[in-house]
């Protein structure tokens, strides 16, 4: 952090690593963060007030997309004939 602080204050130039470090599954590792972070605050709700909330299906809905979306592309990479056996 110093160096960062060091290097910022004399104007050099900074290199950033790219946001997704390079990883294919950036966007998808994302989205499960995001809804990770939804669920909690719906569980939370959930013990505060006794009553689930009606948002709880569509974060359902958006885990089982993304859940889905990873099986599709690991039957595609590790399954080659896929879908036609």
């Amino acid at each position: 952090m110093s160096e960062y602080i060091r290097k910022s204050t004399i104007d050099e130039e900074l290199k950033t690593a790219p946001a997704s470090g390079g990883d294919p599954n950036f966007h998808l590792v994302q989205a499960l963060g995001k809804i990770g972070i939804n669920l909690n605050q719906l569980t939370k709700v959930a013990n505060a007030t006794g009553e689930l909330s009606p948002k709880l299906d569509e974060v359902y809905d958006q885990l089982q997309g993304v859940l889905n979306h990873l099986v599709e592309k690991s039957l595609k990479e590790y399954h080659p004939d896929y879908p036609n056996y």
